[in-house]
């Protein structure tokens, strides 16, 4: 079975492609642990078809605050509709969680907790929400910044491979929402490619923004903790693919599990491929646990990764949580000397051939030393001369 992504020959039943992880048609299906979000707030994403789980309620105004325009996105918990919120006239999105669901505690659970802690992040490398309700009936839906660019899955279709240099970029934006939401005690859980988008931000084409922290675990003592519980403890939730070990094993998690999944990520974008992208089922889960991938500049030697940015990537995917960087801040610090590096070493050898230049004059050029041999030489003719005369 080939992929309709990438082209790669994958065998039948395989439920999703071992070079660049996109679900096979017919597959089987990767089980995914519990609820599986829906990528919000994608305004390339293409219109759902017609479901009987919900109405399309575009060219409805909801609330008397938003107008429906259209629906851009559909997923098994909720549907997601490109509006305009008309006190403001801001373009915005709004996630309608389905009436069907709005009955069972576990989601609306997991809907309140994605309002309450998305809520209470501000970096701009994080969808903002700008408002949480229900309508008169009883739906619960959520507005939030609407997104115009492509998430990193898209982008690794198009592309095959992403250059070294962007995806430090595009990892620093990252480091930087989650560094914020990991200080307020809120681990995201489900770090992927699919839940990364990369806007536009004046000069900046690839301004990476976090999305979906509908599946975020609150640490202990975090300032958000309290309210309905979503998963009890031990219940491991996320995408398998991109999964640490202990998160795997169910344990208790920091956010040192979403940098592991960030690691999956930056090698995927490195090498157009999942660090087990090969793997399947409890496979995959066994990799997780015990395998250390190739290194991304073994798997993609063209590519020109620096080793500095190899052996980060690779830190990420320790799996003893200790070995991985301790912090998002500290990634971002490694990040930022990597990618200063370049410049620095451009820098150095401009200097060192300008010396040279300096030290080594080009033929004909005037010197002082020449100069002065100059000088000598014609003080030496004229003495001979002046003895020859007498």
């Amino acid at each position: 079975m080939n992929c309709a992504a990438c082209g790669k020959a994958n065998e039948i039943g395989v439920p999703r492609c071992g070079g660049c992880g996109a679900e096979l048609a017919g597959g089987g299906g990767v089980q995914m642990v519990a609820l599986r979000s829906i990528d919000f707030a994608l305004a390339s994403a293409p219109p759902a078809a017609a479901s009987a789980r919900s109405i399309d309620l575009s060219g409805t105004v909801l609330n008397g605050r938003y107008q429906m325009i259209a629906r851009i996105g559909e997923g098994a918990f909720g549907a997601v509709y490109r509006a305009e919120q008309l006190q403001v006239g801001r373009q915005c999105a709004v996630k309608v969680l389905h009436a069907d669901k709005a009955q069972l505690p576990a989601v609306i659970g997991r809907f309140r907790r994605e309002a309450k802690a998305a809520a209470a992040l501000k970096d701009s490398h994080t969808v903002q929400i700008y408002d949480f309700d229900a309508t008169p009936d009883g739906d619960l839906f959520l507005a939030m910044e609407l997104v115009g660019g492509r998430s990193l899955l898209d982008v690794l279709r198009d592309e095959k491979q992403v250059a070294w240099a962007r995806v430090v970029h595009i990892l620093d934006g990252v480091a930087q929402s989650l560094g914020e939401a990991h200080a307020l005690g809120i681990i995201h859980r489900d770090i992927k490619l699919e839940n990364i988008v990369l806007d536009r931000r004046g000069a900046d084409s690839d301004y990476a923004k976090v999305l979906d922290f509908g599946t975020v675990k609150l640490a202990s003592g975090s300032s958000l903790e309290g309210g309905v519980r979503i998963t009890a403890d031990g219940q491991t939730i996320g995408t398998v693919e991109y999964m640490s070990p202990e998160q795997l094993r169910g344990k208790e998690l920091d956010g040192r599990a979403d940098l592991y999944s960030l690691g999956v990520v930056a090698y995927a974008l490195l090498c157009g491929t999942l660090p087990f992208g090969a793997y399947q089922g409890n496979a995959l889960s066994t990799a997780h646990l015990t395998l250390m991938p190739q290194a991304p500049s073994e798997r993609a030697p063209a590519a020109g990764i620096p080793r500095a940015l190899d052996e980060l990537v690779l830190r990420m995917l320790a799996k003893r949580k200790a070995d991985r960087p301790a912090d998002a801040a500290e990634l971002q610090q490694r990040l930022h000397a990597i990618a200063e590096a370049p410049a620095t070493v451009a820098e150095s050898t401009a200097k060192a051939s300008v010396a040279a230049i300096v030290a080594t004059p080009s033929r004909g050029a005037i010197t002082p030393r020449r100069v002065l041999l100059a000088l000598t030489s014609l003080a030496i003719l004229a003495a001979l001369l002046w003895r020859f005369a007498r």
